[in-house]
């Protein structure tokens, strides 16, 4: 694997910690020097036929966009660290991004060169194929948080991933950490 493939690799991520201190507008400039990777891991894989539902909610009438679905203190943040806003990933996504893709979901990558420090997909998504997904997930070694929002699940740490799923009024929203989440304006 080339030096530029290990380099966007889906699983590199500057560490949690900063981007929690970056969201809340307290972190410096970050060296992508200085950014650590995570080690790739095995993602399970997800095998579920997602079948979309509209959203139960007024925001449905708007159509999601990376920018949207995020609060401007996040967006902010992201502008003030210069991250850029990347919607495809050279290496692809990893199986739950890409059903949620499947489904015609959104997936927005922010990055620091080619260091990806936070992800988060969506898609439409009812009842019976969230719980069909989260089922299997919980099977392949996710557990249930609520962490930072009630019925948040969380995957296992993979270096600086720290992967968490939540649906609500029929949207199904997968970060890169369950920090990510106090930033989706739906879940405020």
């Amino acid at each position: 694997m080339s030096a530029f493939q290990k380099a966007v690799e889906f699983h590199r991520l500057v560490p949690f910690l900063a981007l929690g201190l970056l969201l809340t507008g307290c972190a410096p400039a970050v060296d992508s020097a200085a950014s650590t990777s995570a080690s790739p891991s095995a993602s399970p894989s997800v095998s579920v036929s997602a079948q979309p539902s509209p959203r139960a909610t007024e925001a449905a009438a708007v159509q999601a966009t990376c920018v949207n679905v995020i609060t401007e203190k996040a967006t902010a943040a992201f502008a003030r660290a210069n991250y850029p806003l990347l919607t495809e990933l050279p290496s692809g996504p990893d199986p739950i991004m890409a059903l949620l893709v499947e489904q015609g979901g959104l997936s927005c990558y922010w990055a620091d060169g080619y260091d990806i420090v936070a992800w988060l997909g969506l898609a439409d998504m009812d009842d019976a194929t969230w719980t069909a997904l989260r089922t299997e997930l919980l099977a392949t070694g996710y557990v249930q948080s609520d962490d930072p929002v009630a019925g948040t699940i969380q995957g296992e740490r993979a270096g600086d991933a720290y992967p968490a799923l939540v649906n609500r009024d029929g949207a199904t929203y997968y970060v890169g950490s369950s920090g990510m989440l106090s930033s989706v304006v739906a879940l405020q």
